[in-house]
């Protein structure tokens, strides 16, 4: 049997959990909150008769961060300063605080880091104010209570803004406006600008190498090449002699000159020893005699003539 004990507070009933098992002396009992005091005893039993009860004893479970964040956080103006604003809030659900809330930690952030204003505040104090803000300048503040394991979620971004008048304009959450602050607060880290820094440096001695190599290898082509001499170029166009129908012809297909003349004086002869046939043709035929006969002779050249 067991029940909560809480200090100054009245205690609950009695809840029970059956352990069936005689041989058993020990037991796990679950579903227990965390960071809570409970007060424990033993009653035997068997069937309906029930025996005398244990000293209680008293233990408290491990306490963790919360599981929720505080409720109902806003922000309001200061009526006696234009420059502060107080900050309210109400604890997490009691079955979410895993604990005792010790303290609160509150966090009021400004476009920079010079306007960031953290505070903290014992866990029975719901309320905070915040002064020397800037006018103009657009804040956020964000709420976690602490257990003695540390500090749980942290509630919902409620931006505000002060104006020369001291009057406080609250605002809802700007996803884009808070990724635009988380961008630049980004750019502004040292360790950003040397990362670039390096990036920028790695990309630089990358080409100088590349470039340098592209020069070399040229400058190694035109050394290569630097031997060798130019040589006009001719065309060899060989001239061959054949005869052709008892004509010389070359290659070109123009006859020499000589033979061509040989050629004109032979056609002349044929032509007259023609002519002279034909005229001996008309004459009467000799008579025929022994002494008389026809001689014919050949030439070379194919011509017959008829001799007496």
């Amino acid at each position: 049997m067991y029940r909560t004990s809480p200090e100054g507070q009245q205690r609950s009933d009695w809840a029970v959990f059956e352990v069936r098992t005689p041989g058993e002396d020990s037991t796990v009992v679950p579903q227990l909150r965390n960071g809570v005091t409970y007060e424990f005893k033993v009653r035997p039993f068997f069937n309906e008769f029930q025996g005398t009860d244990s000293e209680v004893k008293i233990a408290k479970t491990l306490e963790e961060a919360p599981s929720a964040a505080p409720r109902g956080v806003t922000v309001t103006e200061s009526g006696d300063n234009g420059t502060a604003i107080v900050v309210s809030w109400q604890p997490p659900p009691e079955e979410e605080q895993n604990g005792v809330v010790q303290e609160y930690k509150i966090w009021c952030l400004g476009n920079e880091s010079r306007y960031h204003i953290n505070r903290t505040v014992d866990g029975s104090t719901f309320s905070l104010l915040i002064s020397s803000l800037a006018p103009g300048i657009r804040y956020s503040v964000e709420v976690a209570a602490s257990t003695g394991a540390g500090p749980g979620v942290k509630s919902d971004l409620t931006f505000f803004q002060i104006d020369s008048s001291g009057h406080v304009t609250e605002g809802v959450v700007d996803p884009e406006n808070t990724l635009s602050q988380q961008i630049s607060e980004v750019v502004k880290q040292p360790a950003f600008i040397a990362g670039i820094g390096a990036a920028c440096w790695i990309i630089l001695m990358v080409f100088s190498i590349w470039l340098y190599r592209q020069r070399k290898k040229r400058s190694g082509l035109s050394t290569n090449y630097a031997g060798i001499r130019k040589v006009p170029s001719f065309t060899f166009t060989p001239t061959v002699a054949y005869q052709r129908g008892g004509e010389a012809v070359s290659s070109a297909g123009s006859l020499q000159p000589r033979q061509r003349r040989g050629r004109e004086e032979r056609r002349g002869e044929r032509k007259g020893g023609e002519e002279r046939n034909k005229g001996l043709s008309h004459l009467p035929n000799p008579p025929s005699s022994a002494s008389h006969r026809e001689e014919h002779h050949v030439w070379p050249q194919g011509r017959a003539i008829a001799s007496l």
